[in-house]
């Protein structure tokens, strides 16, 4: 196998035990074999406009997106630094970053805020029937104040962060969300924070 580049390839029903996750993405999910084995992108639910199919992901691209875990710039202009230490143009960086994004592999690329400082946050469990998971994690996700959700396996299985300027605003969506769709919910904010590292390295 060529080893600049592997073959990523959408897929529903993986191997059981053979995949290793190495990144997130909301419309997908990044993985790779423990021997190192052809990048696949396990598809959960289709990006809007987006048909699944095969996506070359090269070596050059897991670079990449090591540097945006471990690396990113704070500069003017972060992608020209980034793309002079990988030897390649502020333009190839950006156009490739895109691709990645429109497939998937990339969910989202900007700043994580101390909201605790910025504003109002809280971590939310709501207990929803297995049947209704998929409809109350779309009303959850059409919140703009949440940025994304995940299934836990718990009575208490669908969780969210709610962000917002003031406190007042969160009590007044959790209200709304008590009355409908009224599943039971958990109120969780944050009473000290923890900084760990959650990069994944690809390369």
């Amino acid at each position: 196998m060529d080893p600049g580049h592997h073959k990523a390839e959408i897929i529903t029903a993986p191997a059981a035990g053979k995949l290793m996750l190495v990144s997130f993405a909301r419309y997908g999910v990044l993985s790779q074999e423990k021997a190192r084995l052809p990048i696949q992108i396990k598809e959960r639910r289709a990006r809007p406009g987006y048909t699944p199919g095969m996506l070359t992901i090269h070596h050059q691209d897991l670079e990449l997106l090591d540097m945006l875990q471990k690396e990113f710039p704070l500069a003017a202009r972060p992608f020209t630094a980034i793309a002079a230490r990988l030897g390649r143009s502020e333009a190839a960086v950006v156009a490739r970053l895109t691709a990645l994004q429109e497939a998937g592999v990339i969910s989202r690329l900007g700043g994580v805020f101390n909201h605790a400082k910025a504003g109002a946050s809280t971590l939310v469990a709501m207990a929803v029937p297995e049947a209704e998971i998929d409809e109350a994690a779309a009303l959850i996700s059409a919140l703009p104040q949440v940025n994304h959700n995940y299934l836990r396996e718990d009575h208490y299985n669908l969780w969210f962060v709610l962000t917002a300027p003031q406190r007042a605003e969160i009590d007044a969506i959790l209200a709304d969300l008590r009355s409908s769709p009224g599943y039971p919910l958990l109120d969780l904010p944050m009473e000290k924070g923890y900084h760990i590292d959650l990069g994944f390295s690809l390369c």
